[in-house]
Formats: structure tokens, sequence, C-alpha cells
């Protein structure tokens, strides 16, 4: 029985890592899941311990940089599905998360971090959105059955997941090692 448990497991992983594009997509979502990992833990200590915000003004950047988040994303999927190709916008999000995380490195006045975190970041946070749409469409392109589909994509989406149990841990011990600017400038380079 555990013979052909572990049969199966194997044979499901290379049927996954077989799909064209595939095992680059997935060092990506691990990459951006591993990024997003290491800052979001700590955002809390960056913005009232190194900015020096009150309780109060870390709210309001949370909820202001929040609202761009979801506002320039929707813009950003709505231009994927009509007119625009989801490679470039991926190159479009992934070059400003470097941009605005270059940023935060270095940036310690609260209007220019809301700023960069409204308009630059929000423009990053439609990376894993566009790259999880751009899988879809790489399945859909592919030799992969419909019904296979939806197995694929959970796999794809653990990898995300599987970075959240490491990258808190080791965004800790970048920022142990080398502050806020290390830690941004690690992400930046994820």
């Amino acid at each position: 029985m555990e013979n052909k448990v572990l049969s199966n497991v194997k044979e499901k992983a290379v049927f996954v890592w077989k799909i064209p594009s595939f095992p680059a997509l997935f060092l990506i979502n691990f990459i951006f899941g591993l990024s997003t990992s290491f800052f979001l833990p700590f955002s809390s200590l960056f913005g009232i311990d190194e900015v020096g915000m009150s309780n109060i003004g870390f709210g309001v950047f949370m909820t202001i940089t929040a609202i761009g988040g979801v506002a320039l994303s929707t813009y950003i999927a709505k231009l994927s599905d009509t007119n625009m190709s989801r490679k470039k916008l991926l190159v479009l999000t992934a070059l400003s998360g470097i941009v605005g995380y270059g940023l935060y490195a270095f940036l310690r006045n609260y209007f220019a971090l809301m700023i960069t975190g409204f308009f630059v970041l929000g423009v990053t946070a439609a990376a894993v959105p566009q790259l999880w749409a751009y899988a879809r469409d790489v399945l859909t392109q592919s030799s992969i059955a419909k019904e296979d589909t939806p197995f694929v994509m959970n796999v794809f989406r653990m990898f995300f997941a599987l970075s959240w149990t490491v990258g808190p841990a080791l965004g800790a011990w970048l920022l142990q090692a080398g502050g806020f600017k290390g830690l941004f400038l690690f992400v930046v380079a994820g």
C-alpha cells in the first residue's frame, strides 16, 4: 500500500514537473512568495521602530498602501484581460517591486514611503495574481487535460504557501544581520 502511494506521488510530481515552462514558473512563484514573506511580518516594526510612525500613523499608512494595491492591481488585471500581455505586465510589476522596495531600503520619510507604497508597490501587488493567471494560460495552451488543471494550479499555489513556511524565519535572520536596509535589498534581489 505504501509503495503504491509513493509511486502515485512520484508519478504526479514528474507529471507536473514536465509541463513546459512550469519548472521556471514554480521557481518564480516561490521567489515571489519568499520575497513578500521577508517583509510583511516585519512591516509594523519597520513603520513604528525604524521610521517612527505612531500606531495611528502606521494604521493610516497600511490602509493607504493597501488601497493602492487593490486599486492598481485591479486596473492591471483589467489591462491583462483586455489588451496587454501578461508577460509584459509581469515584467512591469517585478520592476515596480525592485524600485519600490529599493526605495523602502533608503527612505524614512512618512509621506515619501506612503506615496511609494501606494503607487509603486501598488503596481507590484499585481505580480502574484498575474503570475498565477499566466501559469493558467500556459496550462491552457499546453497538452494538459482540462481536468488536470485544478490539480496543477493547486500545486502551483502550494509553492507560494511553502515559501511562507520558511520566509519569515529567514527574514528575521536577514533583519538581524543587515537591518531593514539589508532586508529590503534582499527583497529587491528576489
